[in-house]
């Protein structure tokens, strides 16, 4: 009975009742899924380690670890469910590899089992020390750093840069509306773009603008007007139309929306439930209405079998060959903005130097940010990573939680949706996006400044 009472203590020490439910029947779910005699191959062994690591993420998504409705943490702990706990078992126990990519030996599967153990293990010891820290640490100082943003602009002047913005993106895509609505093959868009690899840079950047004036907007709204935020959501909706980008973008364009919109899912467990919810049911439609050569919807556990969880069949890859770069791979990604004619030998993605390493049939895949932690400094860069990574969630869900000013507000939505790009990868596809946000809220800021100069030139004159 003593046993009994030091057990309920502990659960109720970690979990709300509504944890403890939650978290046990995704539990008993997942061990059924786990050991499911549903493939040719059984190891009680690792499917027992990879039941583990779905345990503790299960913890990051249902505790109360980080006192909060909806975080960038339980972005982290939702993304190690889906690709490093369910996908590698069911893939495991199918025998399944994906674009000719070699048998994953046993030995293998235990060693990155046991690694990503650790790895969540150290995350969750880092997060909330750095957690603990940086509340302590919340001072003056730092409200005053974070409070010089709350400029707000007029309206006419946001609908400007977003039809301006709109103006550019259509001059870029060469008018082609077919590239509104339908997301074009791999390359296409780098190869047919205005002003060339200019234009396909200036695209990227230009696609974020609608989205970052449409969130200044709402966050800095005083009053409500249907009409008004219709108007800012369309340009968002032509220029990142949902069907014509990739899976990951639209979680970044659209999750920071649907938050400001539904207010409720700050309630606890409410987002995690929901998020699970709809990557299994949206992330297999987006693909079937974006390519037309799909002939059936993978929803269920077939999603988990396809190649779109492709996150640990490619770190498994890496590991078991030993690739590991010495830093080549992070300073192209860092650089990824020369061109290869002027840059001779210059890294690509380390998804597409697995693929031609490897001949792969195709190279337009993923590199798990663990992945790239290793390929470039070993295991000493896959707990490089664990730490920064522990540092930017636990900075940004305190700084989001303790302040209510523009500048937090809209990091803390852009990594959000950005948290699932980077854990999933390639970096150099992740640096790329981080840069567009960045220069797109720059180009914003600038367009804001000269949209709104000419108003007030444009009423002296009358005047």
């Amino acid at each position: 009975m003593f046993l009994k009472r030091e057990w309920i203590n502990f659960f109720y020490k970690f979990f709300d009742k509504k944890g403890i439910l939650f978290f046990s029947f995704f539990f008993v779910i997942t061990a059924i899924i786990v050991f499911f005699p549903s493939g040719n191959q059984f190891d009680f062994f690792i499917q027992s380690l990879f039941l583990l690591v779905s345990t503790i993420s299960l913890f990051g998504i249902f505790s109360n670890f980080d006192k909060l409705g909806y975080s960038i943490n339980k972005v982290f702990f939702i993304f190690h469910f889906l690709f490093f706990g369910l996908a590698p078992v069911i893939q495991f126990k199918k025998n399944i590899t994906f674009f000719g990519g070699a048998k994953i030996s046993l030995n293998v599967y235990i060693e990155l089992a046991l690694v990503l153990i650790l790895i969540q293990l150290l995350y969750l010891f880092c997060y909330k020390y750095l957690k603990s820290y940086f509340l302590k640490k919340y001072n003056k100082k730092a409200k005053c750093f974070f409070t010089t943003d709350n400029q707000t602009y007029n309206y006419r002047t946001l609908v400007g840069v977003s039809f301006f913005s709109f103006i550019i993106f259509i001059y870029l895509i060469k008018y082609n509306w077919e590239v509104v609505f339908l997301k074009p093959s791999f390359q296409w868009q780098k190869n047919n773009t205005n002003l060339g690899l200019l234009g396909y840079a200036l695209l990227l950047a230009i696609r974020k603008i609608p989205f970052i004036v449409f969130l200044l907007y709402k966050i800095n709204k005083k009053s409500t007007s249907f009409i008004k935020e219709f108007t800012l959501f369309l340009f968002v909706l032509i220029v990142s139309f949902p069907t014509s980008l990739p899976r990951a973008d639209v979680l970044i364009y659209y999750l920071p929306i649907v938050l400001l919109y539904l207010p409720k899912l700050k309630k606890p467990h409410l987002f995690s439930i929901s998020f699970l919810v709809l990557f299994s049911v949206l992330f297999p439609l987006l693909n079937y209405f974006r390519n037309f050569d799909v002939s059936e919807i993978d929803f269920g556990m077939s999603l988990f079998e396809t190649a779109h969880m492709d996150a640990f069949h490619n770190y498994a890859q890496i590991y078991s060959q030993q690739i590991i770069t010495n830093g080549r791979q992070l300073i192209g990604s860092v650089l990824f903005f020369i061109q290869e004619s002027q840059w001779v030998n210059r890294p690509v993605g380390t998804g597409q130097m697995l693929a031609e390493l490897n001949c792969y049939s195709y190279s337009n895949i993923s590199m798990p940010f663990w992945g790239e932690g290793y390929v470039n400094f070993g295991f000493l860069g896959i707990v490089l990573c664990v730490v920064i990574l522990a540092i930017l969630n636990a900075l940004l869900d305190v700084f989001k939680s303790s302040t209510k000013t523009v500048l937090v507000k809209l990091l803390f939505l852009f990594f959000i949706g950005i948290e699932f790009y980077l854990l999933r990868g390639d970096l150099f596809s992740s640096f790329k996006k981080i840069f567009s946000l960045i220069l797109g809220g720059i180009l914003t800021l600038f367009f804001c400044k000269l949209i709104n100069n000419f108003f007030l030139l444009t009423k002296k004159n009358k005047i």
